[in-house]
């Protein structure tokens, strides 16, 4: 028996049919007594054939939650059938249309190839929820396009009806995004495992192609602006589970002090040989690292300047402690009636509205305050430190790579003469400050 629209398991009336699969289908389905939507999946076959999927779900609502992860919120059976509850993707269909879950998939099959912007975010959050449920001792085992879900905007890890604690578990997940060691059956599955399916989804959704045509590359495509995406998932898909860190994005994630663009190293064959400069001389790895040595002696600090960093780190807490501040009382300040009735009508927003207008009002209220005080010295000079820190860990790497043997850094050397250079503008600045402020005190 397999349930139909108009059912109500455990007290949820089923909408519409959002999916179905190999591991069951999933409906929009409306709590009959609080009227909030949710998602329910329901697994093929009884109880007794569901068991081990209903051990795996049990354990991850317990470690999920209050956590970032996607929330369980009701696992039964019913007619001999095991499902559970879940929150439910943004809405595609828009206003008026059919409810379409907001996942990856839904993305490329409307709008074709991913932006790099978008991305990079959607890369950092998954990864994010990934290394959590990692260190909740869980794998998902079925990552792709289609299980990459949209909720309030932000991209998690959808469809755990796979999750389990246990490596050494059958093969189980989707062609295309299985790593050769566990298609091998070498070795139980690993973290780097989960991470290969996320490297695998990250190149179907840059290149539009299926997985299988990895590492193919659309010539019509810009590598060279999307070379840390390409890097990135070319990264993961060699067997490493390291965080991507890129800027955030305005208005999503928690401003910072610092904007770090770290490129992910590539540790494996670079498959994609696209070089613009073979035929000319080109400023290689070891050459480019040498020239960073050479900067960071040329521009060394004077001795006074040392002095001086304490009260800059000083004056930098304290900033953070007003931003905290700011932040607090934005959040906490009373939400009118009608802006939440307003809000709930907004597609994807009509689930808890007023933490949503509390959420963007403190975000709004720190990007306020950063602009205000970006000109700030102490600011200024500490993100140049760790724009050129971020750089000189990047060329570690890279420099000794015998794929980018061809690859020019000359307009990476470039950036980073700029970066010494305007911090010593800085440092400058500082001291005049600082000479001032004591010349007045005397």
């Amino acid at each position: 028996m397999s349930f139909e629209i108009g059912d109500q398991p455990g007290g949820y009336l089923l909408l519409s049919r959002c999916g179905r699969g190999a591991y069951g289908e999933v409906f929009q389905a409306r709590n009959v007594v609080t009227g909030k939507l949710f998602a329910l999946k329901v697994f093929p076959g009884n109880g007794t054939q569901s068991e081990r999927e209903q051990t795996g779900i049990i354990r991850y609502q317990t470690l999920a939650e209050h956590s970032q992860l996607l929330q369980i919120y009701h696992v039964g059976v019913e007619d001999g059938r095991f499902f559970y509850v879940m929150d439910l993707a943004d809405d595609l269909g828009g206003e008026g249309g059919a409810y379409l879950p907001d996942t990856l998939q839904n993305r490329i099959d409307r709008n074709g190839r991913i932006p790099v912007s978008e991305l990079r975010q959607i890369a950092n959050d998954v990864a994010e929820d990934l290394t959590l449920l990692h260190k909740k001792g869980l794998f998902h085992r079925d990552i792709k396009p289609g299980n990459i879900v949209f909720i309030n905007g932000r991209a998690t890890l959808g469809d755990i009806g796979l999750v389990t604690s246990s490596g050494a578990s059958t093969l189980v997940g989707t062609a295309g995004f299985l790593s050769p060691e566990v298609l091998a059956g070498t070795r139980p599955f690993a973290e780097a495992d989960d991470f290969y399916a996320l490297g695998r989804t990250i190149y179907c959704a840059l290149t539009g192609n299926p997985p299988e045509k990895y590492p193919e590359f659309p010539a019509e495509l810009d590598l060279k602006s999307a070379r840390d995406i390409v890097s990135l998932y070319n990264f993961w898909c060699a067997g490493n589970c390291d965080l991507p860190i890129f800027p955030a994005k305005p208005g999503r994630a928690r401003r910072r002090f610092t904007v770090i663009l770290l490129i992910v190293a590539l540790s494996a064959a670079f498959p994609i040989a696209i070089f613009w400069w073979s035929h000319s001389k080109v400023l290689t790895g070891p050459m480019y690292w040498e020239e960073l040595q050479s900067l960071s002696k040329t521009y060394l600090p004077p001795d006074d300047f040392l002095l001086v960093l304490p009260k800059l780190k000083d004056r930098e807490h304290d900033l953070k402690l007003e931003l905290v501040k700011i932040e607090t009382e934005a959040y906490n300040a009373p939400v009118r009636e009608e802006d939440i009735l307003l809000v709930a009508k907004q597609p994807g927003k009509a689930d808890d509205p007023e933490y949503r207008i509390r959420i963007e009002r403190r975000d709004a209220a720190g990007a306020a305050f950063l602009e205000a005080h970006r000109s700030d010295p102490a600011l200024e000079f500490f993100d140049i430190e760790n724009q050129i820190g971020v750089e000189v860990n990047r060329i570690k790497y890279l420099k000794d790579n015998p794929y980018l043997h061809n690859y020019d850094f000359s307009n990476d050397l470039r950036n980073i003469k700029a970066l010494f250079a305007r911090r010593q503008e800085v440092i400058e600045s500082i001291l005049k400050e600082y000479s001032a402020a004591g010349k007045a005190k005397k």
